[in-house]
């Protein structure tokens, strides 16, 4: 019996969890900036550090570690040498990559990474560093919270999605794209504003890093996995709308007025729906149809015309919110008009997925030519209607 009970007693020994770590034992990746290194890639991490004491002020403190290598994987093992404890991605929330890396590279290395290495997190948004190594932006200083990833996040994915100003492409998403008929990938682009003294000249860069604040810099655009060009910032709002962006995306849009309506009017305009549908009249046709709601958020000048002008400068007439909402309408569609063209004459690519509308609802149509979808998309007609409601400045949206 006791020769019995002496391996019993060891396997209850055993059963504890023989890979537990502490917390304060792991080093947990808030964030990754890819660049290009001398031998094939240089990968800059940005960890929590959660070696202090719950008391110490240093606990939610950052830091970084640069690597590289050859493929991505050999980089990471090249930072992790240089560590004590081991790197947990469980909150991986940003992936920086330099333009370099996604024009000449591609993405396809950092899409298999994160594919074979069970420990990544697909749900980590891509973005692509314009201008600037990724290292920088991970590096930059002037934000309002501790971590340069997290305040990236907020900056793509602001809390609520109560005013969206980018797309946000987790990994998983960007594969979709990717393998999907009939679409492009964008991806949100990010560059390093650096901070300016009192005096109007440049802030010194201080302990290597030079001071700065990362903004929004319009949208990265890819052919295939490869990065071929820019859609300006300023563009952006207008293409969330035809793209009939599931969260909400506000924006100020100026008009020029005419008649009763002030010389100029500032709305502030949130899309409302976008409805899209492929036109039988033509090979390549198509429809957008977007409706939107504003508020009059600034007016500058009296009325365009002599008539109406009341003793304050302001529109005295009861029908000049009419007549705002059709000038606002034709503005809003020129914009959007232009947009449309930007894309099909300047970039090339569908970021406006018109062919995956095609491929979904004229399977014939879709596989009718023997041409590219790319050229194809080019000379597509694309007919835009645009509707704007314009409320008050004293009334709620």
């Amino acid at each position: 019996m006791r020769r019995l009970w002496l391996p019993l007693a060891a396997l209850l020994w055993l059963t504890g969890c023989g890979n537990y770590l502490e917390m304060t034992r792991m080093n947990f990746v808030a964030g990754l900036a890819i660049d290009r290194g001398p031998d094939g890639y240089a990968v800059t991490v940005e960890a929590l550090d959660l070696s202090g004491s719950p008391e110490d002020s240093e606990l939610d403190s950052f830091f970084r570690v640069k690597g590289e290598g050859p493929t991505l994987p050999k980089a990471m093992e090249a930072i992790q040498s240089r560590l004590a404890y081991r790197l947990r991605y469980s909150g991986l929330e940003t992936v920086v990559i330099h333009e370099d890396v996604a024009r000449e590279e591609g993405l396809g290395d950092v899409l298999d990474w994160f594919t074979r290495d069970v420990e990544l997190c697909e749900a980590a948004s891509l973005m692509i560093s314009r201008g600037q190594p990724a290292e920088e932006v991970l590096s930059a200083e002037g934000q309002d919270v501790k971590g340069v990833s997290w305040a990236l996040e907020n900056l793509i994915n602001p809390l609520g999605r109560e005013s969206a100003r980018t797309v946000r492409r987790p990994v998983y998403r960007v594969t979709d794209i990717l393998s999907t008929p009939g679409k492009s990938l964008t991806l949100p682009a990010i560059s390093v504003t650096p901070e300016e003294k009192e005096d109007g000249g440049q802030a010194e860069e201080s302990g290597g890093e030079e001071a700065g604040t990362v903004r929004l810099d319009g949208l990265a655009v890819f052919s295939g996995d490869r990065l071929t060009g820019y859609l300006e910032q300023e563009r952006v709002p207008y293409y969330l709308c035809l793209i009939g962006s599931p969260d909400k995306s506000e924006f100020v849009l100026h008009v020029d007025g005419e008649g009763d309506v002030p010389q100029t009017v500032e709305l502030r305009i949130q899309n409302s729906g976008t409805r899209r549908a492929v036109r039988k009249d033509a090979p390549a046709a198509f429809q957008i149809k977007v409706r939107a709601k504003g508020r009059v958020s600034q007016t500058l000048g009296g009325p365009s015309s002599a008539g109406g002008a009341s003793s304050a400068g302001g529109p005295s007439s009861l029908n000049w919110m009419d007549q705002l909402e059709r000038q606002a309408a034709e503005q809003f569609k020129r914009e959007l008009r232009q947009t449309v063209e930007i894309i099909q004459t300047e970039l090339g690519a569908d970021i406006l997925a018109l062919g995956y509308e095609l491929y979904l609802h004229s399977g014939a149509l879709w596989e009718g030519s023997a041409d590219p979808w790319d050229k194809r998309f080019e000379e597509a007609d694309v007919e835009i209607d645009a509707d704007v409601r314009v409320f008050s400045s004293g009334n709620t949206v």
